[in-house]
């Protein structure tokens, strides 16, 4: 075979591969197994596609379906949630992905510095543990609790892509989370009776123009970037 046709080949497996990569339905990245989704309101959910894609949403008893757009992203948004679960969330297009173990409650966003940052458990951080750690662990046993804890990956740049999954509070897990969020969901949880999702992002000494968008800082004469 000539160096030229290997070229070729080589070429036309590449563009394949890219095609059948990009043509497989993403979801975004807060969208996992054992998820809480917002109730009482529409909620969102979005991913990409190969452009022009059908793409269809089934949630309980409610489908909806959508086209994504010229640069492969889409949106649909389900009617308003009642709290509960488990539910099953399914997205069908040239692929399908099932989500499973899904319930709608109250999601609350955890962020800040090291206050928030501190976890349940010792483990591998030398500052971190609550007192009566070893109880606090083995008695954390809340299924309807579970936590999208973000890697931490700075960028100047909004992602669009986030690392991190959905756990459920169990005594497994729970040493590697936010202690000030436990704690506030664990309470939260046992009064109004319903499942609580926590969006935790948090890192130690961070300034709040890091949490500032870079457009807001440059409104501002005193922000402003020099």
């Amino acid at each position: 075979m000539s160096n030229f046709i290997r070229k070729g080949v080589c070429a036309l497996g590449c563009l394949f591969l890219v095609s059948v990569a990009f043509a497989d339905i993403k979801l975004a990245s807060p969208f996992t197994d054992h998820m809480v989704l917002q109730y009482d309101m529409p909620v969102p959910v979005w991913g990409t596609a190969i452009p022009g894609e059908k793409v269809v949403v089934k949630f309980g008893k409610q489908v909806k379906t959508v086209v994504a757009g010229a640069d492969g992203k889409w949106m649909v948004k389900l009617n308003k949630l009642k709290p509960g679960g488990p539910f099953t969330l399914s997205v069908t297009g040239n692929n399908k992905i099932v989500l499973t173990d899904v319930y709608a409650g109250d999601v609350w966003l955890c962020s800040g510095q090291s206050n928030m940052d501190m976890t349940v458990a010792r483990e591998d951080r030398y500052w971190c543990g609550v007192f009566n750690e070893k109880q606090e662990v083995e008695s954390a046993n809340y299924p309807l609790i579970r936590v999208f804890d973000t890697d931490f990956v700075p960028s100047a740049t909004p992602l669009t892509e986030v690392p991190g999954k959905w756990e459920v509070i169990s005594p497994k897990t729970v040493g590697h989370v936010s202690a000030a969020a436990f704690f506030f969901a664990r309470d939260l949880q046992k009064r109004i009776k319903i499942p609580i999702g926590l969006i935790t992002t948090a890192f130690g000494a961070s300034t709040a123009e890091a949490w500032t968008s870079k457009e807001a800082l440059v409104a501002n004469p005193k922000l402003k970037y020099l």
